[in-house]
């Protein structure tokens, strides 16, 4: 399993449930992003259930200390890189 939480002795899970039409998801989507920052820059810990990065970098930060265990995972379980290509995490070289 590559689930990934925070390396804490307690951990919340928070669910923000927000309730929005077709053309505001781009308000909820932003609100969003401001609780991260400010996690981030209080120093909180946090860990999305369901994370969307861009970038190979933001998912070694996402898997932190389990980054090698999940590349493991991906050369045993996935070596010609068919899975999940639209997460941006790995590539074929």
């Amino acid at each position: 399993m590559s689930a990934v939480t925070p390396a804490e002795d307690t951990i919340y899970a928070v669910g923000l449930l927000h309730s929005g039409g077709f053309d505001d998801w781009e308000a909820l989507d932003d609100q969003n992003k401001e609780i991260l920052e400010f996690c981030d820059k209080a120093g909180i810990e946090a860990k999305q259930y369901l994370p969307h990065y861009r970038t190979k970098e933001e998912w070694i930060h996402h898997f932190g200390e389990k980054w090698s265990i999940f590349q493991e995972r991906k050369a045993k379980f996935d070596p010609k890189f068919i899975l999940s290509p639209g997460q941006r995490i790995f590539y074929k070289d």
